[in-house]
């Protein structure tokens, strides 16, 4: 849920960018299914095969919000993709410094 609380809060801070992985979006039960974040740059993480978070509500939100989206061969916790999410985490971090 840290993803979808991150996206809710960018709305009171405008970070420059947030990277969510696996971020609860399109839950049942949750007051907005899909927060409009305010941030200078999105990138998203999720598992093909997330048993907890359907992708394809990643798939929509990056759709609408025109997020970058990373779609993994791995679970809902990302274990097996740990090695590639350092990279794309690095290069993302090197995206905000060097625009």
């Amino acid at each position: 849920m840290e993803g979808y609380v991150a996206t809710v809060a960018s709305r009171n801070f405008s970070p420059e960018g947030l990277f969510l992985m696996a971020p609860a979006f399109g839950m049942a039960g949750y007051r907005e299914q899909f927060p409009e974040p305010d941030a200078g740059k999105i990138s998203i993480l999720h598992g093909l095969n997330d048993d907890v978070v359907p992708f394809n509500n990643s798939v929509e939100f990056a759709a609408k919000f025109n997020a970058q989206l990373h779609m993994m061969d791995d679970g809902h916790q990302l274990i097996e993709s740990l090695p590639l999410i350092s990279d794309i985490f690095a290069q993302f971090l090197d995206s905000l410094i060097r625009p």
